[in-house]
């Protein structure tokens, strides 16, 4: 009897300690179904996004490192390390089913994403309130939009052939709350595991907890013909353009950087906050825009610059 008591209070924990931090394991799952695609659902296998897909999930070790560390039931660590690691090594295993339909993976991803979206929502109404639900899935899903979008409309990048679109918005919506959840997922790391930081150093660490996403997801986006980049675009890192890495960082670095500056101001009233952030989104985006064209200088990316030359003074 007491073994069956010992055996369920051990499962209520570590359910509840997966729920608490759930973001963390989100990222390990990105880990193993990279890892899963690039073994089984392309042929051939990739075994260059093979071996990117320990970045998410290394990323994940360490943050599930400063969680056991500040979690107030004990969790046996060297155990968690062992039970996710045979998880993530699943994909490993010979598999004899063919694989799906390209068509068939695409809706996965999207249903996937969207779904996700509606979980990470309800996660983080455990422990934010209205405004600080806002401040993820008002203003920083209406900046998610602006990149997505941005990148279509300026011609870096096509996506085609997905199942739901906003009226009149060339993205479709599961690119846009795609961008929500890389940012509350790296938003959850720093304000619950995390050591605290000034914002400048939270903003650098998001930046790189959202490069760790992106460098394993999207070599593998690409080769199954979700986004399709330009073809000028010759200058790439495992099969993806220079320049998505390089946005990607600008994207994140000064937002999460402003974000958590804004917000740290004690001085402020939350609502005047929310306003003053909102209008700062031009100056982010100015920001964000300066560093992409600097970076691409620095590594000689002419063929991206160029895109940008026709975009602001025409061809």
């Amino acid at each position: 009897m007491e073994c069956g008591i010992n055996a369920s209070m051990f499962f209520v924990t570590y359910v509840r300690f997966i729920w608490t931090h759930l973001p963390v394991f989100l990222i390990m799952l990105i880990g193993i179904s990279v890892l899963n695609t690039s073994l089984h659902q392309i042929d051939p296998p990739r075994m260059d996004s093979a071996l990117l897909s320990a970045v998410p999930f290394i990323t994940a070790l360490i943050l599930l490192w400063f969680a056991v560390r500040k979690s107030p039931v004990k969790i046996n660590f060297p155990l968690w390390v062992l039970m996710v690691t045979l998880l993530y090594c699943l994909p490993l295993l010979p598999q004899s089913r063919p694989p799906l339909d390209l068509e068939l993976q695409q809706h996965i991803y999207e249903v996937s994403t969207l779904a996700q979206f509606v979980i990470v929502f309800i996660h983080a109404s455990r422990w934010l309130d209205r405004r600080g639900l806002f401040w993820i899935f008002g203003l920083t899903f209406f900046f998610g939009c602006i990149l997505e979008n941005g990148g279509i409309i300026m011609g870096f990048f096509q996506e085609g052939d997905f199942l739901v679109y906003v009226p009149g918005i060339p993205a479709p919506l599961a690119t846009m709350v795609g961008w929500t959840n890389v940012f509350y997922i790296s938003f959850y790391a720093l304000d619950n595991i995390l050591p605290r930081m000034n914002p400048l150093a939270r903003g650098f660490m998001c930046a790189l907890i959202g490069l760790s996403l992106d460098v394993a997801f999207d070599p593998v986006a690409t080769k199954m013909g979700w986004w399709v980049w330009a073809e000028s675009l010759d200058r790439r890192l495992f099969g993806v353009p220079l320049l998505n890495f390089v946005a990607w960082f600008w994207a994140i670095f000064p937002y999460a950087a402003v974000y958590y500056w804004v917000r740290g101001k004690e001085t402020i009233g939350e609502g005047k906050k929310l306003r003053w952030f909102a209008g700062m989104i031009p100056v982010i985006l100015m920001v964000e825009l300066a560093g992409v064209l600097v970076s691409l200088v620095i590594v000689s990316d002419c063929e991206s610059l160029e895109i940008f030359k026709n975009v602001f003074f025409g061809e």
